[in-house]
C-alpha cells in the first residue's frame, strides 16, 4: 500500500503532522509529571486553605461602605437562617451559651458563603470587627423571635449601628428625603443620587429621554405620551420618528417639526424617504448622479451607498457579472454573463506560504495552550491535523491535485 516513493517536496504537511505528534507527546510526558497534589491536611484533617483563608491580604475595595455593609448583612442573614442557629437543638444551645461561641461560629462563615465580592463582604468585616461583635452580642437574642431577619439586620447594622447606608429613597449624611418621596421619586423617570447610601446629593439622574430636575421633560427627540398624562399625570416620553430633525409633537413621520436629511415633506404622509438611486430623484438631488463610474446603488433609510462593479463589468446596475450594462476589457458576454476566457489561476503565488504559515501557527497555539491537558491538547492535536489534511486534499493546485493522488494510493 506504501509502495509509491514519496515526493517530500510536495509533502510540508508530513512534517507538519510529525510535529504535532512530537509536541502532543510532550504534553503526556509533561502532564503525567504535574498533576496537582491533594490538599495538604493538618493534624486536625483541615485543609491548610480552610485554616489560611481568615489570613488573606485583601486588595483595596473600589465598592462603597454601604455597599460592602450590605454584602456583608446578607452573608450574616444567609447565615442566621441556616441550620446552624435555628435547628431546635442549636436554638436552643444558643440562647444557653455565651454569645461568644455562637458569634466565632458565624465569624468563621460570614462572607465565605458568597462568590461576587467576597473579598470586599470580608475585608469590610474584618475592619468593623469589633462593631459588629458588639452589635451581635446586643441584638442575637431578638433576632431568633423576629420574622423578617433581611430587613432586621440590614436596618439595624448598617444603617443605625455603622451609620453607612440610608433607608431606599434617602440620600446623604443624614438620610434626607429625595424629591418625590415615597411613590414619585423623580418623577420614576430617573434615579435619586445617593438614594439608599450616606452618600449623593440627592440630584436626579433622569433615564434616557427624560430631562429636567425631577426627570419631567421629554428631551430632544422625544415627545410626551399626552394622553396618558392627561389620563394619571404619568410623564412618558417617546421617541420620534427616524424621519425627524431634532423634535417632534406626535408618533409617525407626520409628527415631525422637520425631516432630517434624505428625507422630503408631503401633506399626506409627512416625511418621507427621498430615493436617492431612482432617476426621478435627480431633480431632488440638483441632477447629480450619486454613485461615481462603475458602481451602483442601493438605497437605505434617508441615505444611500455606493458599490463596486463586479471586475467583468463596464458600468452595472447591480451585484455580480449578471448585472453588467456593458463587458470590461478582455471580458466576453456568455448566456447573460460577462466572463473571462483566459482567467488567471484561482489561487495565487502567494497563497501556499500564506497557507503553511497558518498551518504552522495552529500547531504553535494548540502545544502553548493546552501543553498542560493530555486530553484536550491530543483532541486539538487530532483536529488541527484532519483540519489540514482535509484543505490540502480540497485545493485545485499542483499540492492539492499531488496530495489527493497520494490519499487515494494510499488509503484508496
Amino acid at each position: 500500500m506504501f509502495g509509491n516513493k514519496i515526493n517530500w517536496k510536495h509533502y510540508p504537511l508530513i512534517v507538519l503532522s510529525l510535529f504535532i505528534i512530537f509536541f502532543s507527546y510532550i504534553d503526556v510526558v509533561e502532564s503525567s509529571d504535574n498533576h496537582q497534589s491533594s490538599p495538604i491536611l493538618n493534624n486536625n484533617g483541615t485543609s491548610n486553605e480552610t485554616m489560611k483563608r481568615n489570613e488573606k491580604t485583601f486588595k483595596p475595595s473600589v465598592l462603597g461602605k454601604c455597599t460592602r455593609c450590605r454584602l456583608m448583612s446578607n452573608s450574616l442573614f444567609e447565615i442566621t437562617r441556616s441550620s446552624l442557629l435555628y435547628d431546635d437543638n442549636d436554638a436552643q444551645s444558643m440562647k444557653k451559651t455565651n454569645n461568644n461561641y455562637d458569634f466565632s461560629n458565624i465569624w468563621n462563615r460570614l462572607c465565605f458563603d458568597i462568590k461576587a465580592g467576597q473579598d470586599d463582604c470580608r475585608s469590610y468585616a474584618e475592619e468593623n470587627y469589633e462593631k459588629i461583635h458588639q452589635w451581635w452580642n446586643d441584638h442575637s437574642y431578638d433576632i431568633l423571635d423576629q420574622s423578617d431577619l433581611s430587613l432586621i439586620i440590614v436596618n439595624g447594622l448598617c444603617i443605625e449601628f455603622l451609620k453607612v447606608c440610608c433607608p431606599d429613597g434617602h440620600y446623604g449624611h443624614e438620610c434626607k428625603q429625595c424629591n418625590g418621596y415615597p411613590d414619585r421619586i423623580c418623577s420614576n423617570n430617573g434615579k435619586c443620587a445617593g438614594s439608599g447610601t450616606r452618600l449623593g446629593n440627592g440630584n436626579c439622574l433622569c433615564n434616557h429621554g427624560y430631562t429636567n430636575m425631577n426627570c419631567d421633560s421629554c428631551a430632544k427627540e422625544f415627545y410626551l405620551n399626552q394622553t396618558l398624562f392627561q389620563l394619571n399625570g404619568t410623564i412618558q416620553c417617546i421617541p420620534c420618528d427616524s424621519s425627524c430633525s431634532g423634535s417632534c409633537f406626535d408618533s409617525g413621520p407626520k409628527g415631525c417639526h422637520v425631516c432630517r436629511n434624505g428625507y422630503y415633506w408631503t401633506i399626506d404622509n409627512g416625511c418621507i424617504d427621498i430615493d436617492e438611486c431612482e432617476s426621478s430623484s435627480l431633480t431632488i438631488m440638483g441632477n447629480k448622479d450619486p454613485c461615481p463610474l462603475n458602481s451602483f446603488c442601493i438605497n437605505t433609510d434617508g441615505s444611500y451607498h455606493c458599490y463596486q462593479c463586479d471586475p467583468a463589468c463596464n458600468g452595472c446596475d447591480g451585484d455580480g457579472p449578471d448585472s453588467c450594462l456593458k463587458c470590461a476589457d478582455d471580458h466576453i458576454l456568455k448566456d447573460g454573463i460577462c466572463m473571462n476566457p483566459d482567467p488567471k489561476p484561482l489561487i495565487q503565488p502567494y497563497a501556499s506560504p500564506t497557507r503553511y504559515a497558518t498551518y504552522f501557527g495552529l500547531c504553535i497555539v494548540t502545544c502553548i495552550i493546552f501543553r498542560h491537558n493530555i486530553y484536550v491538547s491530543s483532541g486539538i492535536g487530532l483536529a488541527v491535523a484532519l483540519y489540514i489534511m482535509a484543505s490540502e486534499k480540497s485545493l485545485e493546485t499542483e499540492y492539492g491535485r499531488t496530495f489527493d493522488k497520494w490519499w487515494n494510493n494510499v488509503f484508496g
